[in-house]
């Protein structure tokens, strides 16, 4: 009896080493992608970046703020780490991480808009994270959202069980198939090609009164960590939130109450503050693909007006610290 149960912990031993070498394995594959996402995530981690310009914030930047035109335009180095789906927690974790492992930027762009200062209940596209959890700020934002997410940490092959997406990049790239053509983020920047998508006309007839939404104090707590940390490393913040279309910062019931939460937090840390909603842009419903993403024609639109702000801004001896009346 006692050489079987030993036997039988000799084979769960053995099995237990080889899902470690196949997670290992597998977890080198997600690494040696140089595209996508993950490309740019591994950029991060490995130190590859060292922008002089870095755009930070959710989906509102990854989509509006091209980085290689406005590298262009103000002649400077920048790169886009924006996340799709994340608030705040997220994007402070990443911008932790990358100013971490890269030289800091002159200036940092942190994009907002309405829903930021409301903090999720769940980690969006946990895949995306479960690559990189030996970074401390990016595990300990996921786990103190889903405590759950030590799995991924530390079970072996349990990534690859639960997304079968991660796992077919893995082989591909382990396999050398990886490819240019995969790539849909230029330094760091994803365009949109859509045309408006008819998401903001169900919107209005779920909300005809318009929607409040939440400002939560961990929500501003968050955006506070990113100016400390942008004080921290010597990096020029700027807090700027990109257009959207007009007839949503109509029905935005709470919308003062939002821009008043911004200023006040852009005066205490002697920040710009730059509104771009009251801009022509937020009219031309062909700039945008929904409420509040611009398609890749807005994107090249907008990302020329934020340079000439930035150039004007870096001329200029005593910026303004406001930019547009914010509705």
């Amino acid at each position: 009896m006692r050489a079987l149960l030993l036997r039988a912990l000799m084979f769960a031993l053995g099995l237990w080493l080889v899902a470690l070498a196949l997670d290992a394995l597998l977890m080198w594959g997600i690494h040696r992608k140089q595209t996508g996402d993950y490309g740019v995530w591994n950029r991060i981690v490995s130190g590859r970046i060292n922008t002089e310009l870095l755009i930070s914030g959710s989906s509102r930047a990854l989509m509006d703020v091209d980085s290689r035109r406005l590298g262009q335009a103000t002649g400077l180095t920048c790169f886009n780490i924006a996340i799709d789906g994340a608030r705040l927690e997220a994007q402070a974790a990443l911008l932790e991480t990358y100013l971490h492992h890269n030289r800091a930027p002159a200036v940092i762009i942190q994009t907002v808009d309405i829903f930021s200062l409301e903090p999720l209940d769940q980690v969006y596209q946990p895949s995306l994270y479960a690559p990189y959890l030996n970074e401390t700020s990016l595990y300990a934002y996921t786990r103190a959202v889903e405590p759950g997410f030590w799995m991924r940490r530390h079970v072996p092959l349990y990534n690859f069980a639960v997304d079968k997406v991660m796992l077919f990049e893995s082989i591909w790239s382990l396999i050398g198939r990886e490819t240019a053509s995969w790539e849909y983020r230029f330094d760091g920047y994803r365009p949109h090609n859509g045309t408006w998508d008819g998401s903001f006309d169900r919107f209005i007839d779920d909300h005809p009164g318009g929607k409040t939404y939440p400002i939560t104090q961990a929500g501003i707590n968050h955006l506070q960590h990113i100016a400390g940390l942008a004080k921290e490393y010597g990096a020029q913040l700027i807090v700027v939130y990109p257009p959207e279309f007009h007839r949503n910062i109509e029905l935005t019931i709470n919308r003062a109450e939002i821009f008043q939460a911004y200023m006040t937090l852009a005066t205490q840390n002697h920040v710009p503050f730059w509104d771009f909603s009251d801009d022509p842009i937020c009219r031309d419903h062909s700039a945008f693909y929904n409420s509040q993403h611009l398609n890749r024609d807005g994107a090249e639109r907008f990302t020329d007006l934020l340079a000439q702000h930035l150039l004007v801004w870096k001329a200029s001896s005593q910026p303004n610290l406001y930019h547009g009346p914010g509705k």
